[in-house]
C-alpha cells in the first residue's frame, strides 16, 4: 500500500468530522474508538462550544449501542495510580466557552456494547443539556486514532486510549508543539511577543476593555461577539420596531462562521495527522495556510458583525451593547 494510500485511509474519519449544533451547543471533532472488535466497552471524544450568553451543563449522555452510558474522567488515588471514574454531576460548559472531552481526561463512556464497533461506522449519542436541552451526536468510530485531539496533552503517562488499546502519548507532550509551533514559553504575554512595550491584556485594561477569553477547540478566541447580546437584550437596548425587524432577519440569515468552524476544526485534525504520519511538508505547509485564511476569515465574520450593529444601533445603544458584552467596562 503506497504512503499516500495509507495517510488517507488512516485519516479518512478525522478529515471530515462535522459539527452539531443546537441553539447555543456545537459539538466538534467527534470521535468514537475500541480497543479490540470484542470489546465490551469503548469511550467517545469531542469538543462542547456554548455559543449562548448563559452557563450551560452536561449532565448525561444516553445511547443505544451500549447497556449503560456514562460520563467519566480519570483522576489519581493516594498511590498516584491513574483510575477512570464516573462523574454524574456532568461537566459546566460556561458562555461562550468550550469543554473538550479527550483520551485520559473528561470523557463518555459505552459500558456493555451491544454490538461490535468497526472502523467506519457511526454511533448515536444523545447529550442532554440543562438549557440547551437534548442534542442528537451522530460519531464516526476511528480506531486509528492514537492520539488526543483538539486540545491539551493528557495527563501525563495515562492515557484513554492505551487502556482501550491505542498508543499511549508522550509525557506532557504540548499539542501546539505538535502542531508545528514553538512550545509556548511560562508566563509569556501575548501583547510582549508581538513586540509591545505594555501587555497586551494590560493596554487593553488601560483602554477600558476586557480581553477575550482564550477558547479550548484548537479555534482562534471570538475578538468580539454581539448578536447574542443584542438578541437577549433587545429590550434593555430599546430596539425600535425597525431594529427588532432587521434583528430577526439577521438572525434567519445562514451561519456561515460555523461552516467555516467546523471546516477549521477538521483541517487542523488532518495537518496533525498529516505532521504524525510523516507527509510532505508541501503538503502540510497547503493546510495550514487553509487553517490560517480561515482563522482570518472567522476574525473578519466578527468584525463584519460588529460593523452592522454599528450602523443599525445609535451611538448610545452600541455603547450600551458593548458594556453588555462585556468588551467595556
Amino acid at each position: 500500500m503506497s504512503f499516500l494510500k495509507s495517510f488517507l485511509t488512516a485519516a479518512a474519519v478525522v478529515f471530515a468530522l462535522p459539527a452539531y449544533a443546537a441553539d447555543t451547543i456545537i459539538i466538534s471533532d467527534a470521535y468514537a474508538r475500541v480497543s479490540t472488535p470484542t470489546s465490551v466497552s469503548g469511550g467517545a471524544f469531542f469538543i462542547i462550544e456554548n455559543t449562548g450568553t448563559e452557563a450551560d451543563h452536561l449532565l448525561s449522555a444516553s445511547s443505544a449501542i451500549s447497556e449503560k452510558t456514562e460520563l467519566h474522567t480519570h483522576i489519581a488515588d493516594a498511590a498516584g495510580v491513574m483510575q477512570m471514574v464516573e462523574v454524574p454531576e456532568g461537566w459546566a460548559i460556561p458562555a461562550g466557552g468550550t469543554h473538550a472531552l479527550k483520551r485520559g481526561a473528561d470523557h463518555v463512556m459505552f459500558l456493555g456494547l451491544k454490538n461490535p464497533l468497526k472502523h467506519g461506522d457511526v454511533v448515536e449519542v444523545t447529550l442532554k443539556f440543562a438549557k440547551a436541552g437534548d442534542v442528537l451526536v451522530q460519531i464516526p468510530v476511528d480506531l486509528e486514532r492514537d492520539a488526543p485531539a483538539s486540545g491539551a496533552a493528557p495527563m501525563a503517562g495515562m492515557d484513554h486510549g492505551a487502556m482501550m488499546g491505542g498508543a499511549a502519548p508522550m509525557a506532557g507532550m504540548d499539542h501546539g508543539a505538535m502542531m508545528g509551533g514553538a512550545a509556548p514559553m511560562a508566563g509569556m504575554d501575548h501583547g510582549a511577543m508581538m513586540g509591545g512595550a505594555a501587555p497586551m491584556g494590560a493596554m487593553m485594561g488601560g483602554m477600558g476593555m476586557a480581553a477575550p477569553a482564550a477558547a479550548g477547540n484548537g479555534l482562534s478566541a471570538p475578538v468580539i461577539m454581539l448578536t447574542p447580546f443584542v438578541r437577549d437584550n433587545a429590550d434593555k437596548l430599546g430596539l425600535n420596531e425597525a431594529q427588532r425587524a432587521d434583528l430577526k432577519a439577521w438572525l434567519e440569515k445562514p451561519n456561515q462562521r460555523l461552516v467555516v468552524e467546523a471546516e477549521t476544526v477538521a483541517l487542523r485534525a488532518e495537518l496533525r495527522a498529516a505532521i504524525v504520519m510523516g507527509a510532505p511538508k508541501a503538503d502540510r505547509q497547503a493546510l495550514a495556510d487553509k487553517i490560517g485564511a480561515n482563522e482570518a476569515k472567522l476574525v473578519m465574520f466578527r468584525s463584519d458583525c460588529t460593523d452592522h450593529w454599528r450602523e443599525v444601533l445609535s451611538a448610545e445603544q452600541f455603547t450600551q451593547l458593548l458594556m453588555l458584552a462585556g468588551v467595556l467596562k
